[in-house]
């Protein structure tokens, strides 16, 4: 199955070559831990090494998430592309997490 990268080596090594594609992925840690960075810096590897046609989606349980700042990383590592392939979402309940990656009826 295609891998992700999380832009960081270790732990794509300690993941078998990154994040599983297509699948869904709980981040959780202490405040300050980097749950935030990890996720942009994965969201902008997933950007970078995609053909145009990926969407990503950030489900962002603390309402703490900056589109601004992921938007710069994204920028960053490579240019304007992609900054409107990512969709944010606030979910701080199970069931409005569901039903964000849940397909439409």
């Amino acid at each position: 199955m295609p891998r992700v990268s999380t832009g960081c080596p270790a732990l794509d090594h300690h993941l078998g070559g990154g994040f599983r594609r297509g699948e869904v992925f709980e981040i959780c840690g202490q405040s300050g831990s980097g749950k935030t960075q990890l996720a942009m810096s994965t969201l902008a590897t997933l950007l970078r090494d995609c053909d145009g046609t990926t969407t990503a989606i950030l489900l962002d349980t603390s309402c703490g998430f900056c589109p601004l700042r992921c938007a710069e990383l994204i920028q960053c590592r490579h240019g304007d592309s992609g900054v409107d392939s990512v969709q944010t979402a606030g979910a701080s309940a199970a069931t409005t997490t569901i039903s964000s990656v849940s397909p439409a009826p």
